[in-house]
């Protein structure tokens, strides 16, 4: 499947996608495509308090699996939504995203199109992948902050570096000794 995107307005990316989703089953219900808009955890601080939400990995981009683009472009000609600024294009056709590119990003991302939780155990400058979606990835790790629980990661998107922070879970090794310190059987 070869991967496009959509330039859309910002914050209406869901809603583009549902419609796109809904006009390619009405017109194309035979073809094979994918309307996704990725997304990522983070961890924000609001009053004082720590909360899980999920934000546009790329604000303002619907991406587009199909192998049938200009079929799709004719249908969103057709039914013009005030949502969508442009399909991305280079010289005289739709630009294609690199497979490389989309290969990590679908790689990274679970079935809701989420870059979930990563666990992460940071040892003098040594970052280890324990679990999660950054575990076959520790080279685009750039970045960690313990503190607020962020990893900002490099991802290549149409020939470009983007630095994007995602949740992480900072794990802590505990010496053996300690750990038999607070067990207490009663």
């Amino acid at each position: 499947m070869r991967w496009y995107a959509l330039f859309v307005k910002t914050g209406k990316e869901d809603e583009v996608c549902d419609t796109l989703k809904k006009l390619y089953e009405f017109f194309s219900p035979m073809e094979a495509y994918e309307v996704m808009v990725p997304k990522r955890g983070l961890y924000e601080y609001h009053d004082g308090k720590r909360n899980y939400v999920l934000r546009t990995l790329f604000p303002s981009y619907v991406l587009i699996g199909t192998e049938q683009i200009v079929k799709l472009y004719e249908i969103m000609k057709n039914h013009k939504s005030s949502n969508i600024i442009r399909m991305l294009k280079n010289e005289s056709c739709f630009q294609e995203i690199d497979i490389r590119e989309i290969s990590i990003i679908i790689d990274l991302i679970n079935r809701e199109g989420v870059i979930g939780i990563s666990d992460v155990l940071v040892e003098e400058e040594k970052v280890n992948i324990i679990n999660g979606p950054l575990i076959h990835y520790k080279g685009i790790i750039k970045k960690i902050n313990k503190r607020k629980g962020r990893a900002k990661i490099q991802v290549d998107f149409l020939n470009k570096q983007c630095f994007v922070d995602i949740a992480v879970r900072c794990l802590e090794r505990y010496e053996e000794e300690s750990i038999k310190n607070q067990i207490t059987f009663s």
